[in-house]
């Protein structure tokens, strides 16, 4: 649950009834919007012109970086695994990140983002 100033009471009303003994206990985080639609959609087009240039598929390129700049190392029952984050759970910020990641590694690359692509950077 979202708490704001418009529904602080219901919220204070649900954590003085929630039953701690049988559901255990809660834990708040500070709130951090999700990626924005614009974010998305630069993405998305960023993906598909580096993909032109490189001769790789949008999905392919998007499955890669994902491993790449959002992957982690874990041990699992005694075996190394990775588990990859989707990028629809980063917020603005972590998603701004990984999109200058991208588009570093693609100029590393020898690639030249259009004109007004580069505006964005």
């Amino acid at each position: 649950m979202r708490i704001t100033k418009h529904n602080k009471e219901m919220a204070i009303a649900k954590i003085s009834g929630h039953d701690f003994e049988v559901n255990g206990d809660l834990e708040l985080d500070k709130f951090k919007s999700k990626r924005s639609n614009s974010q998305n959609d630069l993405y998305w087009a960023m993906l598909k012109e580096i993909g032109n240039y490189c001769g790789y598929s949008s999905e392919e390129l998007h499955d890669m970086f994902r491993f790449k700049y959002l992957s982690e190392k874990k041990t699992v029952a005694g075996s190394e695994i990775y588990a990859i984050k989707s990028t629809t759970s980063l917020n603005v910020d972590d998603f701004k990140k990984y999109i200058t990641d991208i588009q570093r590694f693609a100029i590393e690359l020898g690639f030249h983002f259009d004109q007004s692509r580069e505006a964005t950077l």
